[in-house]
């Protein structure tokens, strides 16, 4: 069936693409990358093992340029001049010939790098570039991959493309230095296509497949005497149990797709307020235990020209109750003591990197539309006064309950911070609303402090409503909640 572009991005649309999509900061390779474009719930079909997506549902027009990661094959998708595209396919290990195919308006799902605004120039000679390498076997299909590129006149760092084999090499590279087409940059954006719960655990996938390619042929060649030989066949049952484990938690991930609800974006292209954009980076050991407990990521806010005296004054205190029980003096000594606070944050935020300055539209869509069936609720803290203050947020379910339950802690939010003027949760409705509330049971504000932490993030935000939902949290009604 041909793919139907609908040719002009919607109003809330980048241009070139089909649709709104969320953008987050993620890792990848031990690296931040600031903007990753979540299209990880477009529906998806399985074709011979491989996850495909329709380049329609991403791209409003047949006008982009793809260099596409899966598990761990890479391939090039660019348009062909006719409404479609035409991808490069390498054969790792020189098992065939390379060949330009008819994408008939598929990918495959996983990692995207988007050449957005790619001149007809470069599009053309990567056309020609591939045309001349067809029939040519390859070790690996990212050396064929980048070999095409750097004939067509691309570059990327001081060092050739062609000194990468694999994806976890390139990848890292191309977004760390971007690419150059005959010294001209070009913009490149990540797009996360695959459903897997982020890109930083793609990339470990990645990794896992590059490191089983040897013994996927030699699956391979397994399966052909299997289909003759009793033995070979038991063989081949035993050999694939792990991988059909693997393969089958994956799969369900990638089903579960379509059911992600996203609030309609803000316009693309209208001046809005900025500020600035922090992510954490965490210690070696905490990249290890990032794979296992899932990427809990502190984004620290740093708003612009906004006096938070005007809104909120006064620090709470940690704990504070007057006689507090059991559980709270072993919280407050010993579990989440300034001793024991201190070597977290040095695992999980030993630093904070740039991402940037953003403004409200990039901030809207960084954060994951919450539903009932979907929860993306964020613990958040603001630390600091005047026009020297920043709001910290945290996703609270990421993986593991009781590992979700420490490392979003409003404690470690602040890092016992001296000044903490509000503390609360956060998240953003799928009808575009911000709703916040003073749940907080280390810092306990109160509703007065709520109503001064409603204005203060309309001030930040003006161009999304901001609500407060005061305590008691539950059967609130419309009317008992604050404006901004």
């Amino acid at each position: 069936m041909a793919s139907k572009y609908l040719g002009v991005s919607p109003i809330d649309a980048e241009p070139g693409l089909a649709r709104h999509f969320e953008r987050f900061p993620e890792h990848l390779f031990g690296t931040l990358v600031p903007e990753v474009i979540d299209a990880s719930f477009l529906k998806k079909r399985k074709v011979e093992g491989l996850w495909l997506f329709r380049l329609s549902d991403l791209f409003a027009g047949c006008n982009e340029t793809v260099i596409g990661f899966g598990l761990p094959n890479a391939y090039i998708d660019v348009p062909d001049g006719n409404g479609d595209y035409q991808k490069l396919s390498v054969k790792s290990l020189k098992r065939a010939p390379t060949t330009i195919d008819d994408t008939h308006g598929f990918a495959q799902a996983g990692v995207q790098l988007w050449l957005q605004d790619l001149p007809e120039e470069a599009r053309v000679a990567l056309r020609a570039s591939m045309d001349k390498y067809v029939g040519m076997e390859f070790i690996t299909c990212v050396y064929g991959c980048m070999t095409v590129l750097k004939d067509a006149g691309f570059t990327s760092g001081s060092e050739p493309l062609t000194v990468h084999k694999m994806p976890s090499s390139v990848l890292p590279t191309l977004i760390a230095n971007g690419l150059s087409f005959r010294g001209q940059k070009v913009t490149v954006r990540v797009i996360r296509t695959s459903s897997v719960a982020a890109t930083e655990l793609f990339a470990l996938k990645i990794r896992q497949a590059e490191l089983a390619t040897f013994r996927r042929h030699a699956q391979r060649n397994l399966e052909k005497s299997a289909r003759t030989n009793v033995f070979a066949r038991a063989a081949l049952f035993v050999a694939s149990l792990p991988s059909r484990a693997i393969t089958a938690f994956f799969d369900h991930k990638e089903r579960q797709t379509a059911k992600q609800v996203i609030a309609e974006g803000l316009p693309y292209g209208k001046e809005y307020k900025k500020a600035t954009l922090y992510v954490s980076m965490p210690s070696g050991v905490g990249r290890i235990l990032r794979l296992f407990w899932g990427s809990h990521a502190l984004y620290k806010v740093v708003p612009h020209g906004i006096n938070l005296d005007d809104y909120l004054t006064g620090s709470l205190e940690a704990f504070p109750q007057k006689n507090p029980g059991f559980v709270t003096r072993m919280k407050k000594k010993i579990l989440f003591s300034p001793g024991v606070i201190k070597v977290i944050r040095k695992i999980l935020c030993p630093t904070f990197v740039l991402a940037g300055e953003k403004d409200e539209r990039d901030f809207y869509d960084a954060i994951s539309t919450h539903t009932k069936d979907q929860p993306r609720k964020f613990n958040l803290v603001v630390v600091g006064r005047g026009f020297d203050w920043s709001i910290t947020v945290a996703r609270i379910s990421v993986g593991w309950g009781w590992v979700d339950w420490i490392l979003s802690k409003h404690v470690l939010l602040t890092g016992w911070a001296k000044y903490v003027p509000f503390c609360g949760e956060f998240f953003k409705t799928e009808f575009g609303h911000y709703f916040v509330t003073p749940d907080s049971g280390t810092y306990m504000p109160d509703n007065e402090r709520l109503k001064g932490m409603v204005r203060a993030l309309q001030a930040v935000t003006p161009n999304v409503p901001v609500q407060g939902v005061p305590h008691p949290p539950k059967l609130v009604l419309s009317t008992d909640l604050i404006e901004g």
